[in-house]
């Protein structure tokens, strides 16, 4: 590659049995050392029931004690890194404004590695935490039955206060 002075440019690097790793080519540097992690990738894509890209969504995936977590970007795309060939997945994804998804999936690097997900719109109760008219990041937001003492569920505000606590089946008073 020949780069200009001010131009960069990055290629991934996709080695069988390797993740995939992207690496930044500048302009003053014509040697790279470049550390691969062992292991495979999976892709799961995340659509609403129009079949629109979900971007924001969060998924942990586990297997017996590895147990990771993955984001999909604008595209609705999310990559599971740091799989074997072979495993038999847990997938927990949540989202603000779809409800819980909750599954199991045999990954298998050649045969299986890409599963689509639809994401149903959530029933639930949300809100903003706002202090001084502006947003708190992080604030703790219980939820409590009617009559209980006992939090059903508990989550921290976003980064624009924001709170959602989604696939709500309850009975009585919250």
């Amino acid at each position: 590659y020949e780069l200009g002075t001010k131009n960069a440019y990055s290629v991934t690097l996709e080695v069988d049995h390797y993740i995939p790793k992207e690496v930044l080519l500048v302009a003053d540097r014509d040697t790279y050392k470049v550390t691969l992690i062992d292991g495979y990738v999976g892709k799961l894509q995340f659509k609403d029931e129009k079949g629109k890209p979900i971007s924001g969504a969060t998924v942990t995936y586990s297997a017996g004690a590895f147990n990771q977590t993955a984001f999909s970007g604008e595209d609705g795309i999310a990559l599971l890194l740091g799989l074997t060939e072979s495993m038999n997945l847990k997938l927990s994804v949540s989202h603000i404004k779809y409800a819980t998804y909750n599954d199991k999936w045999s990954f298998d690097a050649k045969e299986n590695n890409a599963k689509i997900i639809t994401l149903k719109e959530g029933k639930g109760i949300s809100g903003k935490i706002k202090f001084e008219d502006k947003p708190v990041m992080g604030a703790k937001v219980y939820l409590f039955q009617s009559g209980s003492s006992t939090a059903l569920m508990t989550m921290d505000s976003g980064s624009d206060g924001s709170y959602f606590f989604n696939n709500l089946e309850l009975k009585g008073e919250i």
